[in-house]
């Protein structure tokens, strides 16, 4: 008690600095530590807004150069020299020489998938296309085809020269087939005219979309958006999901498309040229592509005629928007960690004053703490001598009865001796006999409970088998049982292993089963059973005597509250017994329990460990 009242203590001084400290820190906190919080949160919003302007921004001028280098080079290729001969006059060296000049622009730009030389008549004349290993070829003759029938080809053949065809975006067709695996494709073509003027063929370069497009996500790691390219329809022509790009292939499915993965976004978007918002779906970067807008430019670099400019069906709609987003869950994981990096320097300082609060209330307790103790131990001697002078007067008591019995028949027979039969001599021999017994059963267990209580009784546990232990403490009570036609019944399962001091469980086994002998009817079982449960041995000690009454089961195992019942032979009970096998129990980290009926039987019951043989 005044243990628990030295620690309550200690915790008052402890909490009521602890609690002063957090106030002060409180304080700190709300005054510094949440609008430096709210200004690390904006600043954290404010970085990535601005850098994903500046990718959309490099993202937005990469593609537009890409489109300057094509309309540049199928410029340069129309008018170059060897071009200028093959179609004037075809031959081998200057189809030779144009293969070689076509080969080296694909390697130097490794976007082009072909380069295609067609006549007027829509046959193929010259095609140089990229190997799987990025490596261009010229095809064989057997291998061209007509393409007369091709749009591009119906489109271009009827353009003037410096005139150029752009296609829509589609994927790769040879022989009549989508080439798999699937390849985007733009085709930018012009006519050829020869010496006179009059149009001989056309130049196509198919353009590999999806291998341009991929520079588009290069470096994107270090940035929080994902990288997005739509067209007008709102299909994507670029997705970090593989599923849902070039999902206008397949455009019966709306759920590859931006307009149903955003439709708020999506109506914004496309309301505005460009620009920066954010919704609960995140954080929404993105800038209009117009591919006319680059090819003007490029036009008036090279001083070409504006009404020359590109056709291509409806030229207007032929418009993308180059998106960035980045999901509100990314923005709230961002936020996240900068709660946590603040949050383990608001728990630094916290530990800090913990410690400091706790070293005031330790010091403080110190003079306390020690009035506590001597306190303490004043009452534990005096509970010591509670119990002994308790102890004492019991053993008076228990001890006065057989001592009394041994005096009484022992001056019988030496006042009488010869008066008396050999077989009342006899009788009066094993009183005497069973007195002075049950009187060095008691010094024994009086000894072993005093050890105990003292603190010098050693515990040795060990592992050690149930069944043999159990059959060498019954022979002692064989005999006891005899004289009352008690059959002592043995439930013990094979190979059961506990792990305890086996002197200790043998003197309670012996203790159990005495008093389950003496507290029986003639002729009755006394039942000793053990088995396993849980990792632990149940051992038990049931007899079928006179019981005991639920007050007095409450009495068993309290040295000041002993009670006194004789056997069903009026044969003594002390009680002690079972007060030492509480004790045994206890230093080997198991409990007694009592389960009885009045004139029915009782039954005691313990549990120990199971050892780790019996574990494996």
């Amino acid at each position: 008690m005044n243990k628990i009242s030295g620690n309550n203590n200690q915790r008052n001084i402890f909490y009521r600095y602890f609690f002063t400290y957090t106030l002060l820190f409180g304080g700190f906190a709300a005054l510094f530590f949440l609008p430096y919080l709210r200004i690390r949160i904006d600043e954290f919003t404010s970085n990535i807004e601005l850098q994903e302007k500046n990718k959309i921004a490099v993202q937005y001028r990469g593609l537009l150069d890409d489109i300057a280098f094509v309309v540049t080079d199928i410029m340069f290729l129309s008018h170059e020299e060897h071009m200028s001969e093959y179609v004037n006059k075809p031959n081998l060296q200057d189809k030779t020489a144009l293969s070689q000049e076509l080969s080296n622009l694909m390697v130097q730009k490794s976007f082009y998938d072909q380069i295609r030389f067609i006549d007027k008549n829509g046959m193929e004349r010259l095609r140089m296309k990229m190997d799987k290993y990025g490596k261009p070829y010229l095809m064989k003759e057997g291998a061209l085809q007509n393409k007369a029938d091709q749009e591009f080809f119906i489109h271009t053949i009827h353009l003037k020269p410096y005139e150029v065809y752009l296609s829509p975006l589609n994927m790769n067709e040879e022989n009549g087939r989508i080439e798999l695996p699937l390849k985007p494709i733009i085709r930018i073509a012009t006519p050829i005219p020869d010496k006179d003027g009059s149009v001989r063929g056309i130049l196509v370069l198919n353009l590999n979309a999806g291998y341009a497009l991929r520079k588009y996500l290069e470096g994107d790691g270090s940035h929080q958006g994902n990288s997005l390219l739509v067209n007008r329809s709102g299909y994507y022509l670029l997705h970090p999901d593989p599923t849902k790009t070039w999902s206008f292939i397949d455009e019966g499915n709306s759920r590859k498309t931006f307009r149903e993965d955003f439709p708020e976004a999506h109506k914004k978007i496309w309301a505005e040229k460009n620009g920066q918002f954010q919704n609960d779906e995140g954080l929404f970067t993105f800038q209009t592509l117009h591919p006319l807008t680059r090819i003007k430019e490029v036009y008036r670099a090279l001083n070409l005629p504006l009404d020359s400019l590109p056709i291509f069906g409806e030229s207007q709609d032929y418009l993308f928007k180059v998106i960035s987003h980045v999901p509100e869950s990314r923005i709230k994981e961002g936020e996240r960690r900068i709660y946590s990096r603040l949050g383990a320097l608001f728990a630094a300082v916290f530990v800090l004053l913990l410690f400091l609060a706790r070293s005031v209330a330790k010091t403080l307790t110190y003079r306390r703490m020690d009035e506590l103790k001597l306190k303490h131990s004043e009452e534990e001697l005096r509970k010591v001598n509670i119990t002994k002078d308790k102890f004492i007067s019991l053993l008076a008591h228990d001890l006065k009865n057989p001592l009394s019995s041994i005096m009484g028949f022992a001056e019988v027979l030496q006042s009488k001796d010869e008066a008396f039969p050999e077989e009342q001599r006899r009788s009066f021999a094993r009183v005497i006999r069973h007195s002075s017994r049950s009187m060095v059963e008691l010094i024994d267990d009086v000894l072993d409970w005093w050890h105990a209580q003292s603190g010098t009784l050693v515990v040795q546990p060990e592992d050690f088998d149930v069944k043999e232990l159990v059959e060498a403490v019954l022979i002692l009570p064989s005999g006891q049982a005899e004289k009352k036609d008690i059959k002592l019944v043995t439930r013990i399962e094979e190979g059961l292993h506990a792990y305890a001091d086996p002197k200790m469980i043998a003197t309670v086994i012996r203790n159990l089963v005495s008093n389950a002998i003496k507290f029986s009817y003639r002729e009755k079982d006394v039942i000793i059973s053990a088995k396993k449960e849980h990792q632990q041995i149940l051992i038990s000690i049931q007899d079928f005597g006179i019981g005991i009454s639920e007050a007095n089961q409450k009495k068993l195992f309290q040295v000041g509250h002993k009670f006194y019942t004789k056997g069903t032979e009026n044969e003594p009970g002390t009680g002690i017994g079972l007060i030492l096998c509480k004790e045994f129990l206890g230093k080997n980290n198991s409990t007694i329990e009592v389960i009885s009926t009045e004139n029915k039987g009782t039954t005691f019951q313990f549990r120990l460990p199971a050892s780790e043989i019996e574990n494996t």
